[in-house]
């Protein structure tokens, strides 16, 4: 009888063999992407992290932010929202790609966060954010607006409230100012 952990390692290995397959039908240019799109996840870090960013944000990449949510669950322990709420702001002020403009180093750092808080399991961070903009006050001031639709309630309520206390830590550490109503 097999044993667990030859289950996994021969799952393992056959996810490699259907990986080197699809890398060698992207490198012959009849697909518009030359990369597979879906990365392997070893564990929360990895999975709450590659999932937007293999979506939406390729060039955080391999620039350590798996590894930095690692630091940060040992630090604050695993599935804190304190970790959420740090990679989102250090992703947001640069501390791993310096993005061509704010909006879109914030829209990064909100939706890895928001990722990390559902577990990477939900379509929430990809789609239930329809939007991050930077929105002009009527004093001139610039504040942080995230627009949600309809897919943000497959992360529940609690992450879906946590996800506006995040885009709120995020906005403070890129020193926008709050909304104000006129």
């Amino acid at each position: 009888m097999m044993e667990v952990e030859d289950y996994f390692n021969s799952i393992r290995k056959k996810t490699d063999e259907a990986y080197d397959v699809a890398e060698e039908a992207r490198s012959q240019s009849r697909d518009p992407e030359q990369r597979v799109d879906i990365p392997v996840a070893e564990d929360l870090p990895e999975k709450a992290s590659s999932l937007v960013i293999a979506a939406k944000f390729p060039d955080l990449e391999d620039q350590g932010v798996a590894e930095r949510i690692r630091e940060l669950e040992d630090e604050y322990g695993k599935n804190d929202e304190r970790g959420a709420f740090q990679i989102g702001r250090e992703i947001a002020q640069g501390d791993f790609y310096e993005f061509d403009d704010l909006e879109k180093a914030c829209d990064a750092g909100v939706r890895v966060g928001a990722s990390y808080m559902t577990g990477g399991i939900t379509t929430a961070p990809l789609e239930g954010i329809g939007d991050i903009k930077i929105r002009e006050n009527s004093d001139g001031t610039e504040y942080l607006a995230v627009y949600y639709s309809g897919p943000i309630r497959s992360a529940g309520g609690t992450a879906s409230a946590m996800s506006v206390l995040l885009a709120d830590y995020v906005r403070i550490g890129v020193d926008l100012d709050p909304f104000k109503p006129s």
